[in-house]
């Protein structure tokens, strides 16, 4: 299952007024969370076809893309549409986080809330998460065949990343990422790359 101090847990935060950014990440990031954040519904859909988190944590209203628009973007985008999203509100209007949730939202936190809350609120949703996740299971005894270096290759492939973002991101060369990424299909037995893309995405999900 998830651990939620994994730092491949990775979370968005979109948030526009930069005080209540910077102290969420600073929650998040102290409790172990791998962060990335955006300062409006723009921004964050480019972080999310970038990084591909597991978790957006989202500001309803905002100027520009809102909260809303932003969820929609990312629902009728195929390759990042299953990402989850945790609204953040000062409106108590239940009719509006109906909608939201009808939208494709995960769960929603009422400003003001405690950092408690908002760690709670995270944890169940990575729990929920590593549940649906049960790909792995036939490949558990595959997996054990693979390098440290190969697991971390597999998991940023989970994430989205191409072959030259886990190159600069490891700072090796394009060709030793390709190298792996073969020796990786050959041990777990892959019969492409779309199939070892989809247990890559599993694997994020789970410890």
């Amino acid at each position: 299952m998830i651990d939620p101090h994994d730092m491949t847990a990775l979370i968005l935060v979109v948030e526009d007024d930069p005080n209540s950014l910077a102290n969420t990440a600073l929650i998040l990031e102290l409790e172990g969370f791998a962060i990335i954040t955006a300062a409006n519904g723009s921004e964050g859909l480019a972080q999310i076809r970038a990084h591909r988190p597991q978790l957006v944590v989202c500001d309803m209203m905002m100027p520009g893309l809102d909260g809303m628009g932003l969820l929609a973007a990312v629902r009728a985008t195929p390759e990042i549409k299953t990402t989850s999203f945790l609204f953040l509100t000062a409106l108590t209007d239940y009719g509006l986080m109906r909608n939201a949730m009808n939208a494709g939202a995960d769960d929603y936190l009422t400003k003001p809330y405690t950092a408690a809350e908002l760690l709670g609120a995270i944890r169940a949703r990575l729990k929920r998460l590593a549940s649906a996740s049960p790909m792995l299971r036939p490949h558990a005894k595959q997996l054990e065949r693979l390098s440290a270096r190969e697991r971390e290759i597999l998991t940023l492939i989970g994430h989205g990343l191409s072959s030259q973002q886990i190159a600069e991101r490891l700072s090796i060369s394009r060709r030793t990422v390709d190298s792996h990424r073969a020796h990786i299909i050959d041990k777990l037995n892959m019969e492409n790359l779309s199939a070892l893309m989809r247990l890559a995405v599993a694997l994020v999900y789970t410890a």
